[in-house]
């Protein structure tokens, strides 16, 4: 079957192999799925298709990444730094499986609430279709377009689905320090295109040691690129937002931020990290993210000791976690990243 697709072609002014569409058909799915959930809310139809149609979506998503593996565009195409290598279909599968546990948890917490149950699993599949399409992200456009698609879906997911105070804090809280994040992100994107003409890793990785020489964008597109990262993933000192988040969510909206936006970011940045900036010199790379890493695990783990309340209790200890994985990076190895 798979002989015959690539043997096929569409033509739209050019050649695409129909195989390289399955690049993109487990997020087309979640995209198709979430809509049909929020049919089912406009139209007020039967509530109990919820759940059939969530996990069918899920289940038809899995089945097209596992296919997909190693599927990506012709060059000649604006997706064809959307490549679905190991690393990539390793989260991807990752994040299928969270979002099918966190439906099923979704299902028990807003049992008295199913006016916002379609609504949360639309709003999770988004958010998962967001950090799919960023994991297998291969240029700094295609990587932030998904990581403000997943941004928007938590949001609204922290803030929207309860009627409470705190709830609407905690998403004012994660919307401002993203937006922060985000546009630190942007112009340390900036220098770096500025500095190599490109957004692609690779690309980037290949004339980072040419940038470097010729003058000091780079190490300053790098450095603010690493910050933004660190707003994502709550590092110390931009960790403000995360207690109060985890605290003021919903559960399965807290263990969606905790488990797959912190790990799919994590993993985004450990490859751009090894990919694209690794050129810089060592010690000044190392000793910022060695730094980051330091100061997450020593500010988790001691803010941990006064806790009181169980979620604030783990957003520190997801903190103090993320700082174990930092250390990681900075013995960092391109062989580290197989496929």
């Amino acid at each position: 079957m798979l002989d015959l697709l690539a043997q096929s072609s569409l033509t739209l002014g050019f050649s695409i192999p129909l195989t390289s569409f399955l690049a993109i058909a487990a997020p087309t799915v979640l995209f198709a799925t979430a809509l049909v959930l929020m049919l089912i809310v406009a139209l007020h139809l039967e509530r109990r298709l919820v759940r059939p149609v969530t996990f069918s979506g899920l289940g038809l998503a899995v089945l097209l990444s596992i296919v997909g593996k190693g599927s990506s565009f012709p060059s000649t195409t604006v997706l064809s730094h959307l490549y679905n290598d190991s690393y990539a279909t390793f989260f991807q599968l990752s994040l299928l499986l969270v979002a099918a546990i966190l439906s099923l948890l979704g299902n028990r917490y807003f049992e008295a609430r199913e006016d916002v149950l379609a609504e949360f699993n639309a709003l999770l599949l988004f958010g998962t279709l967001g950090l799919m399409v960023m994991v297998a992200a291969q240029d700094l456009i295609l990587l932030f377009l998904g990581m403000e698609i997943a941004a928007l879906a938590s949001t609204i997911m922290i803030g929207a689905l309860l009627p409470e105070k705190r709830t609407r804090e905690a998403a004012l809280k994660f919307f401002v320090f993203g937006l922060i994040g985000s546009a630190v992100f942007l112009m340390g994107a900036a220098y770096l295109y500025g500095a190599t003409g490109t957004v692609s890793f690779v690309r980037i990785g290949q004339l980072s040691a040419i940038s470097l020489h010729k003058s000091s964008s780079f190490a300053l597109g790098a450095s603010l690129l690493i910050v933004g990262f660190g707003f994502k993933i709550a590092a110390v000192p931009f960790h403000m937002w995360a207690p109060d988040v985890y605290d003021g969510a919903p559960t399965p909206v807290t263990a969606f931020v905790s488990v797959s936006v912190f790990g799919s970011v994590f993993a985004v940045f450990a490859k751009v990290v090894i990919v694209s900036l690794d050129a810089l010199p060592p010690h000044f790379l190392n000793t910022l993210l060695g730094t980051l890493a330091a100061g997450m695990m020593i500010w988790g783990n001691l803010a941990a000791l006064s806790q009181t309340n169980l979620k604030r209790l783990l957003a520190y200890s997801s903190i103090a976690h993320a700082g174990y994985l930092l250390l990681a990076v900075t013995v960092r190895s391109a062989s580290d990243l197989v496929g």
